[in-house]
């Protein structure tokens, strides 16, 4: 994603019950194209059979913090209208709805 021109965008759900992986994608927020290409995945009760689905879901929101807003609202707008993100901060996206 970082080393390609062209736009596309992702979704993020396959490891939502693991705690590594959400502080990884956490951490990679910071770096302004994955967090403005990466949505949150609506397959995940494919993958947690074996888990706790709330509890996987707050967990995922709790590390997440303020970023779930950017892949569950604003990514997906981008990516179904074109919406240009920019390297804005959650309170300018916000203020962009």
């Amino acid at each position: 994603m970082c080393r390609y021109e062209n736009r596309f965008f992702t979704d993020f759900s396959f490891n939502l019950v693991d705690t590594v992986a959400n502080k990884s994608l956490k951490n990679r927020f910071s770096e302004p194209i994955v967090k403005n290409r990466t949505m949150y995945g609506s397959d995940y009760w494919v993958v947690i059979p074996k888990n706790d689905l709330k509890e996987a879901i707050e967990n995922h929101i709790e590390i997440m913090g303020d970023d779930i807003f950017s892949m569950t609202n604003a990514v997906p707008d981008a990516f179904l209208f074109g919406k240009d993100l920019g390297n804005n901060s959650f309170s300018e996206l916000i203020a962009g709805l």
